[in-house]
């Protein structure tokens, strides 16, 4: 990326991280988008869409930060959240529902992409009943432990749109 910042490069002639954020918002899911305060290219990117924008306090303390982040600040009475990368240029809208579909169909268990190898990637739709546990995670390895430890439904999505 030589120092450039993979968010605000364009991809459909737009910044990634505001196509990601306007598939997701096309779902009609509330969508709450954890970033840096000190970030302001990337919260620029996003000016205008409707979405809740969260602060990340310690961004050096990894993906966990961005996780407790934006659970802190969830409406009480979700069945679940989705974690969606910003930096996931392929997923489109299509496969959001998909995985969406597939929490409809069991929402008490992960629902996880994948790629058409299988190998598992994002998105990750976590059940309501697991908020506590990734709340209280720390570091920047997110939420692996929490992903091997359960119950695991993968949804295949096309190519490699759910692995970087």
């Amino acid at each position: 990326m030589q120092g450039r910042d993979k968010l605000l490069l364009r991809v459909d002639n737009m910044p990634l991280v505001r196509r990601v954020a306007t598939n997701a918002l096309a779902t009609n899911c509330p969508l709450f988008v954890t970033l840096p305060a000190q970030n302001q290219p990337r919260l620029k990117a996003l000016a205008g869409l409707a979405l809740t924008q969260v602060e990340i306090e310690t961004p050096q303390d990894g993906m966990a930060a961005s996780l407790t982040a934006g659970l802190r600040v969830l409406p009480s009475g979700l069945r679940g959240v989705m974690v969606v990368l910003g930096d996931m240029p392929d997923v489109s809208v299509q496969d959001l529902r998909q995985l969406l579909a597939a929490f409809d169909t069991d929402s008490d268990k992960i629902i996880r992409a994948t790629d058409t190898n299988n190998r598992p990637g994002h998105p990750v739709i976590f059940p309501a009943r697991l908020f506590d546990d990734l709340a209280q995670l720390t570091g920047d390895t997110g939420a692996r432990d929490i992903l091997q430890a359960q119950d695991v439904i993968s949804v295949v999505l096309p190519d490699a749109n759910a692995t970087p």
